[in-house]
């Protein structure tokens, strides 16, 4: 089984009379050529400064300055190198996948889901963020081009500006398709692209903020480069190309004033 591979390296400086230190890091997979660090490559810390590295996915274990698979604090010092084993995604050749949430109460998604971000549990026969505020993501092994995504959600407070709609061709933590309804101040559906951890608006109109505690169904769909979104008789559209492929998901974005959000009878299929 291939693993995916963080390495990290601590690089000895000399800035403006003091010693520092350069973290780089160095992603890649095994087996497969090339290396990608993402946007943000290097970061300089001054000796002895504390870092703290968090692993995002299934970790398999630290290698080096760091050990276990929980979160790993070094002092930055020399001749430091940290290795993270990552389990590699699991795809699935399935064509589509369906979760009605019927089933025992659990903090646990079960059902294939993988959560990336926040925190969701079943709760009463549907899938609810937790009192955590922020971004809350889980995705589907439904890999696929082209897909078809529809569930059926309930805004628990509009007055907290909650977000909440679907995940789209999902790469990795800071790049997706993100396709939701804002509900609050500034109501609207909105088609967006995340790029290295930044949202960016393709397309937006204003709507009706919902009823609360009503559920109503909200649908979204990617063929090739054109990207749509339905709600209660509204549809957006918009064509993108920036990711070609990628798995799906949910997605529930919530403030300060925590409220838990609900989405049920979930079906994601390729076409």
């Amino acid at each position: 089984m291939k693993t995916v591979i963080i390495v990290a390296l601590l690089i000895m400086l000399v800035v403006g009379g003091y010693v520092a230190y350069t973290f780089w890091n160095q992603k890649k997979s095994e087996g497969v050529s090339g290396d990608n660090c993402g946007a943000d490559c290097t970061e300089l810390y001054a000796a002895e400064s504390l870092i703290k590295l968090t692993a995002q996915g299934s970790l398999l274990g630290w290698e080096g300055a760091c050990a276990g698979t929980k979160d790993c604090t070094l002092s930055m010092n020399p001749n430091l190198s940290v290795i993270a084993r990552f389990a590699p995604r699991q795809k699935t050749s399935k064509e589509s996948f369906i979760d009605n949430f019927n089933r025992e109460d659990s903090s646990t998604l079960g059902k294939g889901w993988q959560e990336i971000s926040g925190d969701f549990f079943v709760y009463g026969n549907a899938l609810q963020n937790s009192a955590l505020s922020g971004n809350h993501i889980a995705i589907t092994p439904l890999d696929a081009p082209n897909q078809e995504l529809e569930a059926s959600f309930a805004s628990m407070g509009n007055r907290e500006d909650p977000a909440y709609g679907f995940i789209l061709r999902y790469q990795d933590t800071e790049n997706y398709y993100l396709l939701y309804r804002q509900v609050g101040s500034s109501p609207e559906l909105r088609i967006s692209k995340v790029i290295q951890g930044k949202e960016t608006v393709i397309y937006s109109e204003l709507v009706q903020n919902p009823s609360m505690d009503i559920y109503y169904v909200m649908k979204a769909g990617v063929t090739d480069s054109t990207i749509t979104f339905t709600t209660l008789g509204r549809q957006i559209s918009v064509k993108d190309s920036t990711f070609p492929n990628g798995v799906s998901g949910v997605f529930i974005r919530v403030g300060q004033s925590v409220k838990q959000h609900s989405i049920d009878d979930f079906s994601a299929r390729q076409i």
